[in-house]
């Protein structure tokens, strides 16, 4: 049970930071609005730029962790069944 739970955390982690990571370089690289950085005076506004990525990071590390819990119930489930 601490095994599945291990690689689930990490399977979790992983996803969550390229998900946070990959739309977050998307924002940064379609910066219309300047509300990442400003073009003319180059400053850079960190704080929503965390906001941003803990926003997707967050939800889907969350989302990892009950699809792999789920997945684990179920395997059991179907384990002590078909013996």
């Amino acid at each position: 049970m601490k095994k599945y739970f291990r690689i689930n955390l990490y399977i979790s982690s992983v996803l969550a930071l390229l998900v946070g990571s990959v739309l977050l370089y998307i924002g940064l690289k379609h910066n219309a609005q300047e509300e990442f950085y400003s073009i003319e005076s180059g400053q850079i506004d960190f704080a929503y730029i965390a906001t941003v990525f803990f926003s997707w990071a967050v939800p889907v590390y969350v989302a990892c962790m009950i699809i792999g819990a789920i997945g684990f119930l179920l395997y059991r489930l179907v384990v002590r069944f078909s013996h």
